[in-house]
């Protein structure tokens, strides 16, 4: 399984005759899950440590539960 791990950032502005949204996606990791365990990379493809992103993720954890045990 592979787990594309991206940031987002928007802004919104309105006036009295207009409103605007506008959004930037940024990825910032691959997360690979096998048998062999859980390995993340930055997007240089260089190994990073997981734990930074189970953090700021508490929803990660239940994703590759099955790859940790």
């Amino acid at each position: 399984m592979l787990i594309a791990v991206e940031s987002m950032d928007y802004r919104h502005r309105k006036s009295n005759s207009s409103c605007g949204l506008y959004g930037n996606i940024k990825p910032i990791a691959v997360i690979v899950c096998g048998p062999d365990g859980v390995c993340a990379f930055d997007m240089e493809a260089k190994p990073t440590a997981l734990e930074p992103l189970r953090q700021d993720i508490p929803e990660l954890d239940a994703i590759i539960a099955a790859f940790t045990t």
